[in-house]
């Protein structure tokens, strides 16, 4: 089989690796725009055309789960097209269309509510499909030498770019549906974030490309899915002691997804929100979180990976049964910002500790699995959720119920715990995420560039 060293860029001029890089982060930034006046927006939209409490909480997730098993076809895609480049630029392409779809239904009255799963499913299939196949091909165009400091750059750039288009979305949303109907506000919000994802799949196609990069690659890819999917994949010794982290984490998620896909349907349809503070809101988590993560760069650091974990896991746990305590918008702000500040020390850990068990070769194909079981592990929280609706009903008790719930099941995750064993040198480079989604529970959902 032959093999490349990833990483090694592929030959070219200074103006080429100058255009290229500027590409990079003009998708970020474009892609960021989509994530934050697009996709966070469409619980709200799904409440707004009459979808029940209950299919505004899975939708937030089940469409997550099917679209991640299409991201296991991305080395074979990119096989058969012989391109990482085409076979991204198609996915950015589909995924804008699913805006256009969602636009569409916004302004139709004759659509089934459940309909709008279709598009919304869309959306993930190809936006997680991208995913293994950019990580790979982003390793080839970055020369090694900058990509911490590139990467540290574009993600500072893509959560502005978040936090412009949800703050830009709330602001629309707030002003517009004072003169016309929520409806042709929410058809423009996904016309806009459709428009920034074809200017995306524009400057990914700008972007170079040599053939023998995909030929190779995708064999190695598709070698690694197929090796990963047994712990062997995994490069210490101690498999039970990795094998019990990873069930920490999916149980972590099945705990926290009791209740994140039900604060939005919560503020908006129990507590009687305004757009605008449900915007404030999910940007103050968001906010939260942005900020923390160069603060707990330096806490991980000096303390050590594993002991961040163990303090931000515990410190995640009463989270959602804190919303029982008060309505009040300030407490809520603050809530919200310290909310985003836990998790940011939480998922840094997390992935410093996930990627100090795994060899660099086989991060790209095990991350893809764990996606997957990491939306598997949303879909059964939800679901747990969804039971307790359907039992009482979509109540303000039953709500907070269920935030409670959510936090006596993330008590149970303790004795899951990893010890502290990870640490982390004062010079090392953190791991760099890109948002996906903005959720009000934890922020945000992040993946990580592999290459940085």
């Amino acid at each position: 089989m032959k093999t490349r060293r990833f990483g090694r860029p592929h030959p070219c001029s200074h103006s080429q690796l100058r255009t290229n890089l500027r590409a990079i982060c003009s998708d970020g930034v474009a892609h960021s725009l989509m994530v934050g006046i697009g996709e966070t927006y469409v619980p709200a939209f799904a409440l707004s055309i009459g979808m029940s409490c209950l299919q505004a909480g899975l939708i937030a997730t089940l469409p997550l789960l099917l679209g991640g098993l299409l991201q296991l076809a991305a080395p074979w895609g990119v096989e058969r097209l012989h391109s990482f480049r085409t076979w991204i630029v198609r996915c950015a392409i589909v995924q804008a269309l699913s805006l256009y779809w969602l636009a569409g239904m916004a302004l139709s009255t004759t659509r089934p509510t459940w309909w709008v799963f279709v598009p919304v499913t869309v959306y993930w299939a190809t936006g997680l499909a991208v995913g293994p196949a950019w990580n790979t091909w982003v390793q080839f165009l970055v020369p090694t030498s900058v990509r911490p400091t590139f990467f540290a750059r574009r993600v500072r750039m893509c959560q502005l770019g978040v936090l412009a288009g949800l703050v830009a979305g709330g602001l629309l949303l707030r002003y517009g549906t004072t003169t016309i109907s929520a409806q042709y506000v929410f058809a423009l919000l996904f016309s806009v974030a459709g428009c920034g994802r074809v200017y995306s799949a524009w400057k990914l196609a700008s972007q170079s490309e040599s053939a023998a990069w995909a030929d190779d690659a995708s064999q190695s890819m598709k070698w690694c899915l197929i090796r990963s999917a047994a712990v062997k994949c995994l490069a210490n010794g101690d498999e039970r002691r990795q094998l019990r982290f990873v069930v920490y984490l999916i149980a972590m998620q099945v705990a926290v997804y009791i209740a994140a896909p039900y604060f939005t349907p919560y503020m908006l349809k129990s507590v009687n929100f305004t757009y605008l503070q449900y915007m404030t809101l999910l940007g103050c988590g968001f906010l939260g979180k942005a900020l923390m993560l160069p603060l707990a760069g330096q806490i991980v650091k000096r303390f050590g990976a594993g002991r961040l974990l163990r303090l931000s896991g515990i410190g995640i746990i009463p989270m959602s049964a804190l919303w029982l305590v008060s309505d009040n918008m300030v407490y809520l702000i603050v809530l919200q910002l310290t909310s985003g500040a836990v998790w940011a020390c939480y998922e840094l850990a997390m992935f410093l500790k996930f990627f100090d068990s795994i060899s660099h070769r086989h991060r790209i194909p095990v991350m893809t699995f764990y996606n997957l079981g990491n939306s598997a592990a949303m879909v059964l929280g939800t679901g747990i959720g969804a039971a307790m609706i359907s039992w009482w009903g979509p109540d303000r008790s039953t709500f907070l119920a269920i935030f409670l719930v959510s936090s006596m099941a993330r008590v149970l995750t303790l004795v899951l715990l990893p010890d502290a064993t990870v640490t982390i040198k004062k010079d090392a480079e953190l791991p760099v995420t890109r948002p996906i989604a903005v959720r009000p529970g934890s922020g945000s959902i992040e993946r990580p560039v592999v290459a940085a």
